[in-house]
Protein backbone atom coordinates (compact mmCIF):
# COMPACT_ATOMS: atom_id res chain seq x y z
CA UNK A 1 0.00 0.00 0.00
CA UNK A 2 2.85 2.20 1.04
CA UNK A 3 4.42 2.08 -2.57
CA UNK A 4 1.21 2.29 -4.11
CA UNK A 5 1.11 5.82 -2.30
CA UNK A 6 4.70 6.57 -3.24
CA UNK A 7 3.62 6.37 -7.08
CA UNK A 8 0.57 8.12 -7.37
CA UNK A 9 2.43 11.30 -5.57
CA UNK A 10 5.38 10.37 -7.58
CA UNK A 11 2.91 10.51 -10.78
CA UNK A 12 1.03 13.88 -9.16
CA UNK A 13 4.58 15.86 -8.51
CA UNK A 14 5.34 14.67 -12.15
CA UNK A 15 2.35 16.24 -13.05
CA UNK A 16 2.53 19.40 -11.39
CA UNK A 17 6.25 19.75 -12.92
CA UNK A 18 5.17 19.15 -16.40
CA UNK A 19 2.53 21.99 -15.47
CA UNK A 20 5.25 24.57 -14.80
CA UNK A 21 6.94 23.66 -17.58
CA UNK A 22 4.32 24.21 -20.07
CA UNK A 23 3.61 27.34 -18.32
CA UNK A 24 7.10 28.76 -18.66
CA UNK A 25 6.73 27.31 -22.48
CA UNK A 26 3.49 29.33 -23.38
CA UNK A 27 5.34 32.42 -21.61
CA UNK A 28 8.31 32.28 -23.85
CA UNK A 29 6.82 31.27 -26.73
CA UNK A 30 4.44 34.28 -26.81
CA UNK A 31 6.73 36.97 -26.10
CA UNK A 32 8.73 35.13 -29.45
CA UNK A 33 5.37 35.87 -31.18
CA UNK A 34 5.73 39.64 -29.93
CA UNK A 35 9.33 39.88 -30.99
CA UNK A 36 8.71 38.42 -34.15
CA UNK A 37 5.95 40.98 -35.08
CA UNK A 38 8.63 44.07 -34.81
CA UNK A 39 11.70 44.86 -36.26
CA UNK A 40 13.63 46.03 -33.48
CA UNK A 41 14.26 42.80 -31.89
CA UNK A 42 17.60 42.30 -32.75
CA UNK A 43 18.36 38.44 -33.80
CA UNK A 44 20.39 37.04 -31.23
CA UNK A 45 17.46 38.15 -28.94
CA UNK A 46 15.12 36.08 -30.73
CA UNK A 47 17.79 33.34 -31.15
CA UNK A 48 17.68 32.82 -27.51
CA UNK A 49 13.79 32.80 -27.08
CA UNK A 50 14.37 29.93 -30.14
CA UNK A 51 16.52 28.05 -27.51
CA UNK A 52 14.43 28.58 -24.43
CA UNK A 53 11.61 27.07 -26.22
CA UNK A 54 13.09 24.45 -27.67
CA UNK A 55 14.63 23.51 -23.90
CA UNK A 56 11.36 23.45 -22.42
CA UNK A 57 10.11 21.18 -25.13
CA UNK A 58 12.47 18.82 -24.36
CA UNK A 59 11.89 19.08 -20.23
CA UNK A 60 8.05 18.84 -21.37
CA UNK A 61 9.19 15.83 -23.43
CA UNK A 62 11.15 13.77 -20.61
CA UNK A 63 8.47 14.68 -17.65
CA UNK A 64 5.91 13.03 -20.26
CA UNK A 65 7.53 10.02 -21.16
CA UNK A 66 8.52 9.39 -17.47
CA UNK A 67 5.07 9.55 -17.01
CA UNK A 68 4.03 7.25 -19.53
CA UNK A 69 6.90 4.80 -18.55
CA UNK A 70 5.38 4.86 -14.71
CA UNK A 71 1.69 4.39 -15.61
CA UNK A 72 2.73 1.61 -17.93
CA UNK A 73 5.05 -0.49 -15.62
CA UNK A 74 3.69 0.68 -12.13
CA UNK A 75 0.21 -1.03 -13.22
CA UNK A 76 -1.60 2.49 -12.49
CA UNK A 77 -5.81 2.22 -12.94
CA UNK A 78 -6.88 3.13 -16.34
CA UNK A 79 -3.00 3.31 -17.46
CA UNK A 80 -4.17 3.07 -21.24
CA UNK A 81 -6.14 6.02 -21.20
CA UNK A 82 -3.82 7.96 -19.35
CA UNK A 83 -0.30 6.88 -22.10
CA UNK A 84 -2.90 7.68 -24.98
CA UNK A 85 -4.11 11.18 -23.40
CA UNK A 86 0.16 11.43 -22.76
CA UNK A 87 1.70 10.72 -26.22
CA UNK A 88 -1.61 13.34 -27.70
CA UNK A 89 -0.12 16.00 -25.69
CA UNK A 90 3.72 15.06 -26.41
CA UNK A 91 2.49 15.67 -30.53
CA UNK A 92 0.24 18.50 -29.84
CA UNK A 93 3.25 20.61 -27.96
CA UNK A 94 5.06 19.73 -30.76
CA UNK A 95 3.12 20.93 -33.53
CA UNK A 96 3.30 24.23 -31.50
CA UNK A 97 6.66 23.98 -31.26
CA UNK A 98 7.46 23.68 -34.43
CA UNK A 99 5.24 26.31 -36.16
CA UNK A 100 6.73 28.86 -33.86
CA UNK A 101 10.72 27.78 -34.40
CA UNK A 102 9.53 27.60 -38.00
CA UNK A 103 8.42 31.14 -38.01
CA UNK A 104 10.93 32.61 -35.92
CA UNK A 105 13.75 30.72 -38.25
CA UNK A 106 11.58 31.78 -41.29
CA UNK A 107 11.90 35.72 -39.69
CA UNK A 108 15.91 35.40 -38.95
CA UNK A 109 16.26 34.25 -42.95
CA UNK A 110 13.97 37.09 -44.35
CA UNK A 111 16.35 39.49 -42.52
CA UNK A 112 19.22 38.60 -43.42
CA UNK A 113 18.46 37.79 -47.48
CA UNK A 114 17.26 41.22 -47.04
CA UNK A 115 20.42 42.78 -46.69
CA UNK A 116 20.76 42.41 -42.68
CA UNK A 117 24.43 41.92 -40.88
CA UNK A 118 24.67 38.96 -38.80
CA UNK A 119 24.91 39.90 -34.98
CA UNK A 120 27.84 40.19 -33.07
CA UNK A 121 28.11 38.91 -29.54
CA UNK A 122 30.39 41.05 -27.52
CA UNK A 123 33.41 38.48 -27.73
CA UNK A 124 33.18 39.58 -31.34
CA UNK A 125 31.67 35.98 -32.79
CA UNK A 126 28.93 35.18 -34.01
CA UNK A 127 26.72 32.42 -33.13
CA UNK A 128 26.54 29.30 -35.03
CA UNK A 129 23.78 26.54 -35.38
CA UNK A 130 26.12 24.39 -33.31
CA UNK A 131 26.54 26.53 -30.35
CA UNK A 132 22.56 27.31 -30.05
CA UNK A 133 21.90 23.57 -29.87
CA UNK A 134 24.82 22.67 -27.58
CA UNK A 135 23.39 25.27 -25.19
CA UNK A 136 19.86 23.85 -25.45
CA UNK A 137 20.76 20.52 -25.01
CA UNK A 138 22.96 21.79 -21.43
CA UNK A 139 20.20 23.98 -20.09
CA UNK A 140 17.49 20.97 -21.22
CA UNK A 141 20.02 18.36 -19.12
CA UNK A 142 20.88 20.55 -16.12
CA UNK A 143 17.05 21.24 -15.51
CA UNK A 144 16.39 17.19 -15.95
CA UNK A 145 19.22 16.36 -13.56
CA UNK A 146 17.88 18.77 -10.86
CA UNK A 147 13.98 17.49 -11.47
CA UNK A 148 15.37 13.68 -11.10
CA UNK A 149 16.98 14.79 -7.99
CA UNK A 150 14.00 16.53 -6.31
CA UNK A 151 12.33 13.47 -7.32
CA UNK A 152 14.81 10.97 -5.95
CA UNK A 153 14.76 13.19 -2.49
CA UNK A 154 10.87 12.80 -1.66
CA UNK A 155 10.94 9.05 -2.91
CA UNK A 156 13.75 8.47 -0.31
CA UNK A 157 11.50 10.66 2.35
CA UNK A 158 8.14 8.53 1.27
CA UNK A 159 10.19 5.44 1.70
CA UNK A 160 11.59 6.39 5.12
CA UNK A 161 8.51 7.50 6.57
CA UNK A 162 6.46 4.09 5.16
CA UNK A 163 9.69 2.22 6.99
CA UNK A 164 8.92 4.10 10.31
CA UNK A 165 4.90 3.46 9.75
CA UNK A 166 5.43 -0.08 9.64
CA UNK A 167 7.65 0.15 12.99
CA UNK A 168 5.46 2.05 14.74
CA UNK A 169 2.71 -0.79 14.07
CA UNK A 170 5.18 -3.71 14.83
CA UNK A 171 5.67 -1.21 18.33
CA UNK A 172 1.74 -0.91 18.35
CA UNK A 173 0.78 -4.31 17.97
CA UNK A 174 3.62 -5.73 20.61
CA UNK A 175 2.24 -3.19 23.32
CA UNK A 176 -1.48 -4.54 22.72
CA UNK A 177 -0.24 -8.16 23.26
CA UNK A 178 1.73 -7.47 26.26
CA UNK A 179 -1.49 -5.48 27.98
CA UNK A 180 -3.33 -8.92 26.95
CA UNK A 181 -1.08 -11.15 28.48
CA UNK A 182 -1.18 -9.25 31.70
CA UNK A 183 -5.12 -8.89 31.16
CA UNK A 184 -5.00 -13.15 31.21
CA UNK A 185 -2.87 -13.34 34.31
CA UNK A 186 -5.00 -11.02 36.11
CA UNK A 187 -7.52 -13.43 35.48
CA UNK A 188 -5.32 -16.83 36.03
CA UNK A 189 -5.70 -17.53 31.99
CA UNK A 190 -2.37 -16.98 30.92
CA UNK A 191 -2.09 -17.21 27.21
CA UNK A 192 0.92 -20.13 26.33
CA UNK A 193 1.60 -18.18 23.43
CA UNK A 194 0.81 -14.91 21.30
CA UNK A 195 -1.83 -16.51 19.17
CA UNK A 196 -3.50 -17.77 22.45
CA UNK A 197 -3.33 -13.79 23.87
CA UNK A 198 -5.03 -12.72 21.30
CA UNK A 199 -7.83 -15.17 21.66
CA UNK A 200 -7.58 -14.42 25.40
CA UNK A 201 -8.30 -10.20 24.22
CA UNK A 202 -10.70 -11.33 22.03
CA UNK A 203 -13.17 -12.91 24.57
CA UNK A 204 -14.43 -11.53 27.58
CA UNK A 205 -12.97 -12.79 30.73
CA UNK A 206 -16.31 -12.21 32.70
CA UNK A 207 -18.30 -15.24 33.73
CA UNK A 208 -21.15 -16.05 31.63
CA UNK A 209 -24.83 -16.40 34.17
CA UNK A 210 -25.92 -19.63 33.93
CA UNK A 211 -29.82 -19.88 33.86
CA UNK A 212 -31.09 -23.45 34.69
CA UNK A 213 -34.58 -24.70 33.61
CA UNK A 214 -37.85 -23.73 36.74
CA UNK A 215 -39.81 -26.36 38.10
CA UNK A 216 -42.82 -27.01 39.15
CA UNK A 217 -43.07 -28.33 42.76
CA UNK A 218 -40.39 -28.72 45.20
CA UNK A 219 -39.38 -32.00 43.26
CA UNK A 220 -38.75 -32.45 39.68
CA UNK A 221 -40.48 -33.90 36.93
CA UNK A 222 -39.95 -37.80 36.64
CA UNK A 223 -38.48 -38.05 33.36
CA UNK A 224 -39.16 -41.88 32.93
Amino acid sequence: MADTSGTLKSIERLKREKRNAKTRLTRERNKLYELLSTTKASKNTIRRYISKIKSEFLIIEKLLNKLKEMFIFERIPESETEVEKIEREIDEIDNQVDVIIEAAETHLKERLEGGELESITPSGSTHSEYEIQQSETEAANKRVLTLQAEENQKEEELQRKAVELELAKQRTDEARKIVCIIDARSHNTTPKTAHDSDETCSHSQLPQQVILPSFHGNKPPNLF
